[in-house]
């Protein structure tokens, strides 16, 4: 009778079911709570750096903006100023050169061209074309040029054709004069003078040539030497020196 009294094992069984499904819930309970607050906090963390980030964005804005009203005012006081002290110049004392109020003029040689001159480029013995072209149509050609070129050394400039030497120029001065044109030369010696600077181009021979002492000395013996045929010529004659030099020393 004992054995019937005893209670069967599946209600032992189910009376503990209850007390491990409370253990269990117990104890997820928390740690749901834990994440639960670590997502709150993620969450407020992003929201902090966005209201952070845009902060930040407004305030470069800000600063760019200040910075550009400074610039203006800076460039406007530096202009204003400069204005101010230019039209503040001392006055003209008894010593000082004064500009002239009128326009300003200029003396034309004797013998040249008083009006905007025109020219045209001949060689020697080719002088019948310019002659043709003003019987034809009235071209009033006003100068005859020629280049006067060969570099100052190695005998193959321009004072070595004809004798004796410098020939060469006053025949083309006679000749250019003689059918009433006035010779003009275009002096172009420097870039072909063979120098120091081998295979540059004509914007490095000038400087190099200029800063040579031996060829600034032929240099300058050729220049006297035309200087005394045109002389010789004695009559007006337009020479311009190194037309190429002045427009590489302005690059």
């Amino acid at each position: 009778m004992a054995e019937q009294n005893d209670p069967p094992a599946s209600s032992e069984q189910t009376s503990e079911s209850p007390s491990d499904s409370t253990a269990a819930t117990g104890e997820a309970g928390p740690l749901f709570a834990r994440v639960a607050r670590v997502h709150s906090y993620l969450d407020l963390m992003s929201d902090e750096a966005e209201e952070t980030s845009s902060k930040r964005g407004r305030g470069r804005l800000v600063i760019a903006a200040v910075c550009a009203v400074l610039l203006v005012a800076i460039v406007s006081a530096v202009v204003l100023l400069g204005g101010s002290a230019h039209n503040s110049k001392p006055p003209l004392t008894s010593g000082t050169a004064t500009a002239p109020s009128g326009p300003l003029s200029a003396t034309v040689p004797e013998g040249m061209p008083s009006h905007f001159a025109f020219g045209l480029m001949s060689a020697p013995g080719d002088i019948a074309l310019m002659n043709d072209m003003r019987a034809r149509n009235g071209t009033a050609w006003d100068l005859r040029y020629v280049a006067l070129t060969g570099g100052v050394t190695g005998g193959h400039g321009w004072e070595t054709q004809g004798s004796p030497a410098g020939a060469y120029a006053l025949a083309y001065a006679d000749d250019s004069s003689a059918n009433r044109y006035t010779p003009a030369f275009a002096y172009e010696e420097l870039a072909q003078t063979a120098g120091a600077c081998k295979g540059c181009d004509a914007r490095q021979a000038d400087l190099r040539n200029l800063n040579d002492p031996a060829i600034m000395a032929a240099y300058f013996a050729n220049w006297r030497l035309l200087m005394q045929r045109l002389g010789a010529f004695g009559r007006p004659a337009l020479v311009i020196v190194e037309p190429g030099m002045w427009g590489f020393l302005q690059q």
